[in-house]
């Protein structure tokens, strides 16, 4: 098949990145939340080492309760759901978006 997939945690509560065994989820530097917020500033992005984690082979982007952050931001500025559509500047996984959730068990 020859295709990855990258799980992406959007919870502000990080639920996901409880479920792959990340410990003080507070003191992460590099989530989602992070991510998000330095794409809607215009800054430079961390390399995707920096911010892509790996468990038992899949990948996936930690989150933190930083993502209430940006979502307050991105209330705030109209816009902002169009600039980060389609600009996350992660490739290779699949080719396919999903918006929701999904059990973790």
């Amino acid at each position: 098949m020859g295709k990855k997939v990258l799980a992406v945690d959007f919870d502000s509560q990080a639920n996901l990145t409880i479920c792959f065994g990340v410990e003080n989820i507070g003191e992460l530097e590099n989530t989602i939340g992070h991510l998000m917020m330095a794409m809607i500033d215009d800054a430079k992005l961390p390399s995707k080492k920096r911010y892509i984690k790996e468990k038992d082979g899949v990948d996936f982007i930690p989150s933190s309760i930083y993502l209430s952050v940006v979502d307050a931001k991105l209330r705030l500025e109209m816009g902002a759901e169009k600039m980060l559509y389609g600009h996350s500047g992660v490739s290779g996984y699949g080719g396919h978006e999903h918006r929701g959730y999904a059990d973790v068990h």
